[in-house]
């Protein structure tokens, strides 16, 4: 799974409907992140990055986009197949909280 990194990371974002798992811009507590929706409810979004144990609630209003592709050395789709493959891997593994512990 690729993490965004502050200032090595282009995005390309659009504003359509989100859904879970879809990565957003939201402004949250006077400042941009770019999390991962990881629940909806209502006008009630609750976020959190792939490499965090901490979650975010955000209103709808909140949200400024969802990402559609990004770009570190190379542009990923993110609506292609491997890529969410990749992303279920990841939000679904079992063993991603000791993962992310052994990378800290």
């Amino acid at each position: 799974m690729a993490f965004f990194k502050h200032q090595k990371t282009t995005v390309a974002l659009i504003q359509n409907n989100i859904k879970k798992h879809d990565v957003v811009l939201a402004y949250y507590q006077n400042r941009y992140i770019l999390h991962r929706i990881i629940k909806i409810n209502g006008d009630n979004i609750t976020l959190s990055g792939d490499g965090a144990f901490l979650k975010e609630q955000v209103k709808q209003t909140d949200i400024l986009g969802k990402v559609i592709s990004y770009q570190t050395r190379k542009t990923i789709n993110v609506e292609s197949k491997g890529y969410k493959i990749r992303v279920f891997l990841w939000v679904y593994n079992p063993l991603r909280k000791i993962i992310l512990r052994l990378k800290r």
